[in-house]
């Protein structure tokens, strides 16, 4: 019977739809030391703000420091499988 199945390949997007994906997602527009700049100053910052003594003091940033923790607390407990307990309630 596997034999006899017909195994068709089906396009996910058709050829103007990669057209139209390309164009969008065209970067010639970006110059690469820009990008890197911008990475690299995203790093230094964050090492610079960590290096401040003081930036657990503020009451916003225990805020924010505990809302991230909560959060992940959360995911982790989402991500914890479930039994399936059906069968004990009938």
């Amino acid at each position: 019977m596997a034999e006899r199945r017909r195994k068709f390949k089906i396009p996910l997007v058709t050829p103007e739809q990669q057209q139209k994906i390309k164009r969008k997602l065209d970067i010639k527009n970006f110059d690469v030391n820009a990008i890197l700049r911008g990475a690299q100053l995203t790093v230094v910052g964050g090492l610079r703000a960590l290096q401040n003594p003081a930036l657990f003091t503020s009451e916003h940033y225990k805020q924010a420091a505990l809302a991230v923790a909560i959060a992940i607390a959360i995911t982790i407990v989402i991500s914890i499988p479930v039994k399936n307990n059906a069968n004990r309630l009938l």
